[in-house]
């Protein structure tokens, strides 16, 4: 019988003065694959269904969300983002039918912006700018289909903890070696996850023989300090799948909602420094369809299953 493949993501946040820009955040990127599903887990009866039973015990939380919302609200998620605004006058208001089917948008004009970060994408891809819809339409299509048909482990789907002083130790050690080391990141032509296009991303790889402690002991280190952390919460025996470095976001970066390929599963951010003037949150969906906003302090460390938490950064 093939065994359950799922993964895990970890990243970490940094500060990087070697970029342009009052905001700056690395997060160092680590997958692995569950080899075995020994303990009751949560099934996903719909999108957002409530969780039946789960015997993990869960990491304590401590989120920092801000205005309650659902869906829809602050970017796309499943279909167009809200433009239900409570406050405007009817003859500002919207007039077409959904608008009164939609949810209260308490978050401004985000219809603005979301158009905004696609005519970017068009503008610098213009001879593939029909990809850039593609993304998104491949995007709001797994958002709504995925979560549904995965197998979740935990009660909520995220949790936030102390990260282990061990692994915080190996990721600032090579960090502070090479941050001033980080090369312009490719993504592929169109891609509108991340607005790459006005705000690069760096990365600096593990595996680049030219970067001081990277290489195969190094990944060793990582993998071993954190997956213990991520077997416990997820109640699942894990094996390494991927860890190519820490990317750095600048300022106005914006990822948008999305859930992970798999076989990514499971996957973690620890932040390691900030540098910015004010905190850049993870927003995250728990299995109700509820958005959290996750706000972090260096040596803390966020759990999440990937593959069914639509996650991003849809604020600048």
């Amino acid at each position: 019988m093939m065994k359950p493949c799922h993964c895990r993501h970890t990243m970490m946040q940094q500060p990087s003065r070697q970029f342009q820009g009052r905001h700056t955040c690395g997060w160092l990127i680590l997958l692995m694959t569950v080899l075995l599903s020994t303990t009751t887990m949560v099934h996903a009866e719909d999108v957002w269904g409530t969780p039946t039973t789960h015997q993990a015990q869960q990491p304590q939380q401590q989120n920092s969300p801000s205005d309650s919302y659902g869906i829809d609200v602050s970017f796309p998620i499943f279909h167009s983002v809200s433009t239900n605004y409570p406050e405007l006058s009817n003859q500002e208001a919207p007039k077409d039918g959904q608008q009164q089917q939609q949810p209260l948008q308490p978050l401004g004009n985000r219809q603005a912006l979301y158009q905004q970060h696609l005519q970017g994408c068009h503008e610098a891809y213009p001879q593939e700018a029909n990809w850039c819809d593609q993304y998104e339409y491949n995007r709001l299509l797994m958002n709504l289909r995925q979560p549904s048909s995965m197998v979740n482990y935990t009660q909520t789907g995220f949790a936030k903890i102390q990260a282990p002083a061990k692994l915080n130790q190996v990721i600032q050690k090579f960090w502070k070696q090479n941050h001033y080391k980080g090369v312009p990141e490719q993504w592929p032509p169109a891609n509108s996850y991340v607005n790459h296009w006005e705000a690069p991303t760096y990365l600096i790889s593990v595996d680049d023989q030219g970067l001081r402690g990277s290489g195969p002991e190094l990944k060793r280190q990582i993998w071993e300090a954190s997956a213990a952390i991520l077997e416990e919460w997820t109640t699942q025996e894990l094996q390494p799948c991927s860890l190519y470095g820490i990317r750095v976001y600048g300022e106005g970066s914006i990822m948008l909602p999305h859930v992970d390929r798999l076989p990514l599963v499971a996957s973690a951010i620890i932040p390691v420094a900030q540098d910015v003037d004010e905190p850049w949150p993870l927003e995250v969906y728990d299995h109700d369809g509820k958005a959290h906003n996750i706000t972090m302090e260096p040596g803390e460390m966020f759990l999440f299953e990937s593959h069914s938490i639509i996650h991003g950064h849809p604020f600048p």
